[in-house]
């Protein structure tokens, strides 16, 4: 019995191996005649190659026809052609060589710690059984796509990730979720989603990226034979002009990203995603697939091709009859914007100093430099705010003047400032709408797209000041949409956005992008430039002093080109570096018991004498109303504030800063600095009593604001220069200098780096560090969670008013932190 069952076992193996290598059978086709799943087939296959039923001889590598690539690569010298020596084998045997040679090409780029993206095909499948078996612990395997769902396809995304990790012995990252949806709403929800949105974060981290080139042609559409697709709707890409895809993102002949209605339902790697990946590998074969390969190759969109001679002869036909055009985003083909020599001078000050940048279709341009650089004033110029007093501004090649924003609005240039100029009474739809000239219709038309497209879900009846600051922003973003913008500038529009809603723009923006839109992006977060820019430019008093692509630069080159001349990079650089000495056992300087208040309940926590406790949470999560009520400005309505010892019955600004305890505001220019007087006068206001009644001593107040103008390194011409010509940077040293000169013993920070640039954030990062050498606690609000951790000796999580989270700065993750500040973890007394 055990005999019949075994023989009935090779039986089964060999049927399985002859359909498959003899007679060319897919795997889909083995399943159906045999009744089983095609995962099973697979196993069958290689079952019968480890007992020896089936043999696969490698007699050196396949020949390939040398004449066809040096001819691929004379008409596209930045692709990498293997073309292999079809001979006579037929479509099946051709698949299975070209999976060997592509395992070959592969495993002559691998390293031990490479990280390699994946996306599904036949010939990846080949690939990854014809490569030997290694030990890559340090390595990983990315799915670059969502998967098609279907349980008979082990050539799907996951089932190839899955393969290929087991084949390099390391780990992999999976994208659990489908490779279309329903709407482009649906996938903005998705994206919303932590695991989803890492996981293609880990994408585009990849060094190698593993894809087919797919074809819209009826008999060859995977999507089409998956189901995603009918015929109807694959014809009417075909009528849009979409000739192929890579990772199921369409493009037309020339290889540009098409706006139709599927692209916008894909979830996986973006093509300007795959731009940034150092290698990316591209197989396909067959006469067949000649017009997709050409539009790929023309598009830029793999750097090693792999294919065989039937497909190298069919596209070189198609060049040399038609010719090979490039896609206009190529760089130097097509510029959206382009400023040159713009020169700009106050009051007889030169601002810029005869700059040029220009602006790619599809590019995220980074703008980056010091507070006082000139690149706000340079992106008013190109906004129509300013103009210019030399030099010249061309849109697609085209000279334009542009003498006001409404011009600048008529080119398609809008600009979306920092802070959302909305009409808070005003609905949201009328927000939109107003200033437009589409008429009622069509604008709502517009608009029920702009929404799905970018995943806005607020009510548009409701009143916008209502929104939330990144709805606030999405509306100034759909404002520029609904005015056909080119070019869009995006002035530091992350800087009170959560962690979670910076994703989602990066998203929005990459979307954008891929619609052919340039935008300027304004930031002094360097780990933002370095994630989501294709090129950064830093200025510096007025010049730029360096623009390259961000693949080609790390945050310490963009902090080298902001300092100035002569100053050494490493001594700043360190600052931000600073090793966190351990706390101990030092004394509470600061210790809250019980607090309740209208937007926060029973909260209880202790900052001791030279420590830093960081105070994360999400914008209306209660910090900001916590601090203030700890220093007397708002009311509680129970618990204590002990200060060194000292309970404060009778809690006030001024009895608060008499027991050691000051409170550095959010909104400086609201509640901190003097705008319109000397920087002086806001430095000693908190002091004034010290300094001599019922006559205010002069001298000592001169010599108090030289002591802090030196030790916090602010840049003033003289202590009598008005607050309001400073940058914004030094404004706010101005006010923790009004702070520390009462010799406080503990200091609350809220959000003390928001909308300064990264040279002083990192002055500011520095001179916490020294507060707490000199012994002073400090409690820092912020909501860049990454500035928390860095600076924090213990980092405390605030949900709806209450601590939910406490961590040691040993096990401070971003996404523990992240999680606490959306309630996914229960309250607890800490």
């Amino acid at each position: 019995m055990l005999a019949d069952d075994a023989n009935a076992r090779t039986l089964l193996l060999s049927e399985a191996a002859q359909a498959y290598y003899e007679r060319g059978s897919s795997l889909a086709q083995i399943a159906a005649e045999l009744g089983i799943s095609a995962h099973e087939v697979n196993d069958l296959l290689e079952e019968a190659r480890r007992r020896g039923i089936v043999q696969v001889n490698v007699l050196g590598p396949y020949a390939t026809n040398a004449e066809l690539e040096q001819r691929l690569q004379a008409h596209f010298p930045s692709v990498k052609a293997f073309v292999l020596a079809r001979e006579n084998r037929s479509d099946a045997k051709t698949n299975e060589v070209l999976g060997v040679l592509a395992a070959q090409v592969l495993a002559d780029r691998l390293q031990p710690h490479s990280i390699i993206g994946i996306s599904w095909g036949r010939t990846l499948y080949q690939m990854i059984h014809a490569l030997p078996p290694m030990n890559l612990p340090d390595a990983e395997v990315v799915q670059l796509i969502g998967a098609t769902g279907s349980e008979s396809s082990p050539t799907d995304g996951p089932m190839l990730a899955q393969l290929l990790a087991h084949r390099l012995g390391c780990r992999a990252t999976y994208l659990h979720c489908p490779v279309i949806v329903e709407s482009a709403a649906g996938r903005n929800a998705l994206l919303q989603e932590r695991h989803i949105r890492e996981a293609l974060q880990r994408g585009e981290k990849v060094d190698i990226a593993l894809v087919g080139i797919g074809s819209t042609a009826p008999e060859q559409s995977s999507l089409l034979h998956a189901g995603y697709l009918d015929a109807a709707t694959l014809a009417a890409m075909r009528a849009a002009g979409a000739v192929g895809d890579i990772c199921a993102q369409h493009f037309g002949a020339n290889g540009e990203w098409l706006d139709i209605d599927i692209n916008r339902r894909v979830i996986g790697i973006s093509l300007h995603a795959l731009a940034k990946v150092g290698t990316v590998i591209g197989v396909a074969s067959g006469a067949v697939k000649a017009v997709p390969i050409l539009a790929a190759l023309r598009g830029q969109h793999v750097d090693v091709l792999i294919t065989d001679d039937q497909a190298a002869r069919a596209v070189l036909t198609l060049v040399e009859a038609h010719g090979a055009p490039t896609l206009p985003s190529q760089p130097g083909v097509e510029v959206r914007a382009s400023l040159k020599s713009i020169w700009k001078v106050f009051d007889g000050v030169p601002v810029l100093r005869g700059v040029d940048i220009e602006l790619r279709r599809g590019e995220i341009h980074a703008v980056l430099g010091g507070n006082g650089s000139g690149k706000s004033t340079l992106m008013k110029i190109l906004a129509g705010i300013y103009t210019a007093d030399a030099g010249s501004i061309e849109l697609d090649g085209v000279p334009v003047t542009i003498g006001s924003p409404a011009a600048a609005h008529r080119l398609g240039i809008y600009l979306a400032p920092q802070e959302p100029k909305i009409f808070p009474h005003l609905s949201v739809l009328e927000n939109l709408i107003l200033g437009t000239e589409l008429p009622p219709a069509a604008a709502l038309e517009q608009i029920r797209l702009l929404t799905a497209e970018l995943g806005f879900e607020a009510n548009l009846s409701a009143a916008a000041g209502n929104l939330s600051i990144a709805n606030q922003q999405l509306v100034e973003i759909m404002r520029g949409l609904l005015r056909e913008a080119r070019v869009l500038i995006l002035d530091e529009p992350t800087s009170t956005l959560t962690s979670r809603e910076v994703d989602a723009l990066f998203v929005r923006m990459r979307t954008l992008a891929q619609r052919g839109i340039g935008i300027f992006f304004i930031s002094h977060r360097l780990n933002e430039i370095l994630h989501v820019s294709d090129r950064v430019s830093v200025l510096r008093d007025g010049a730029f002093v360096l623009s390259a692509p961000t693949s080609t630069v790390k945050s310490r080159d963009l902090i080298r080109a902001m300092l100035p001349e002569g100053e050494r990079a490493t001594e700043v650089i360190s600052r931000s570096e600073a090793a966190q000495a351990p706390v101990g056992a030092a004394a509470p300087v600061l210790e809250v018991r019980g607090l309740t208040g209208e937007m926060f309940r029973d909260v209880t926590f202790q900052v001791r004498s030279g420590e830093v406790v960081g105070l994360a949470g999400l914008v209306g999560a209660g910090r900001s109303e916590l601090a203030r009520a700890i220093v007397g400005i708002d009311a509680a309505t129970a618990g204590t504030v002990t200060v060194a010892g000292r309970t404060i019955v009778r809690r006030t600004p001024r009895t608060c800063q008499d027991a050691g305890l000051v409170y550095v505001p959010e909104d400086r220019h609201s509640h901190g600095i003097f705008l319109n007087l000397p920087n002086l006068y806001t430095m000693s206001a908190s002091i004034l009593h010290q300094l001599g009644r019922p006559l205010l001593s002069a001298p000592a107040e001169q010599r108090i604001g030289a002591r802090f103008v030196e030790q916090l390194r602010i840049k003033v011409n003289s202590l009598q220069q008005v607050s309001r010509t400073l940058s914004g940077g030094n404004q706010q040293k101005t006010v923790l200098a009004k702070s520390l000169v009462s010799a406080p013993k503990v200091v609350i920070l809220d959000e003390p780096t928001r909308g300064i640039d990264a040279r002083a954030r990192v002055d500011v990062h520095m001179l916490i560090h020294e507060l707490t050498q000199q012994g002073l606690g400090v409690l820092l609000i912020s909501s860049d969670f990454e500035e928390v951790i860095e600076l924090s000796d213990r980092v405390l999580v605030m949900y709806h008013g209450r601590l939910v989270e406490e961590l040691p700065h040993a096990q401070c993750q971003i996404e523990r932190i992240t999680a606490a500040a959306f309630g996914l973890k229960e309250s607890r007394a800490l």
